[in-house]
């Protein structure tokens, strides 16, 4: 989705993405370089059945990431 992004600071819009069932979120930040201040993710319900594997893999910085720790993840 963002693959080979040199920057994905300061992106916000991600907050309303309803992670539901049975989506693949596979390689979803492969290759970026920074991550710095993705303020977005807070509010993600991360569903049964999706694909998050290798997510941020590759990048090189996740400085900062704001969003993760209201994170609803279920079974």
């Amino acid at each position: 989705m963002f693959y080979d992004c040199v920057s994905l600071k300061n992106i916000e819009g991600l907050k309303y993405l309803d992670a539901s069932d049975g989506n693949n979120f596979r390689g979803m930040f492969n290759g970026c370089e920074s991550l710095q201040d993705i303020k977005g993710l807070e509010n993600w319900n991360v569903s049964n059945g999706n694909d998050f594997s290798g997510i941020f893999n590759g990048c090189i910085s996740l400085q900062n990431i704001k969003g993760l720790e209201n994170w609803n993840v279920s079974k």
